[in-house]
């Protein structure tokens, strides 16, 4: 984890994919990649370490067949779905309306408290200015009316 989100070795992602030459594809296709020193029984090692949309980007070009599959899936049923709906939530033959839409709740109930917590951390600093400007104004005022 690095930021709060997943990141992976691009080496071991390049070589699963089916890559033969893993450093060309990961140069070639990775925006992403940063060297990062791991700790291995050999002791540290550098690696390159890539986030989330970059595995994306190696399996959109991978030729194996479960990577295509997984391609075609995204394009044809993913990317339409956000598109025509603005999300998309993965739905089961025995799942009715009524399940789908328990689902988009919870997914909606949890960004909602996301977004919350963003805005109570990003407003903190300000917050803490204010009250301690109340405080130093109350402060002030209190010794005036004396």
């Amino acid at each position: 984890m690095r930021d709060n989100a997943p990141w992976f070795v691009a080496a071991d992602i390049a070589a699963a994919l089916g890559y033969s030459r893993a450093r060309d594809a990961i140069q070639a296709h990775c925006k992403g990649a940063v060297k990062y020193r791991i700790p291995t029984t050999g002791g540290v090692q550098m690696a390159s370490i890539i986030p989330e949309r970059d595995v994306y980007r190696l399996i959109m070009r991978s030729k194996l067949p479960q990577a295509e599959q997984f391609e075609e899936w995204v394009v044809a049923e993913v990317l339409p779905s956000i598109r025509k709906t603005g999300g998309y939530i993965q739905a089961g033959p025995e799942d009715t309306p009524e399940t789908i839409m328990a689902k988009a709740v919870l997914v909606a109930d949890k960004t909602i408290k996301e977004l919350h917590m963003q805005n109570v951390h990003a407003n903190a600093g300000t917050l803490s200015f204010w009250l301690k400007n109340v405080r130093k104004t109350f402060s002030t005022n209190m010794l005036t009316a004396q």
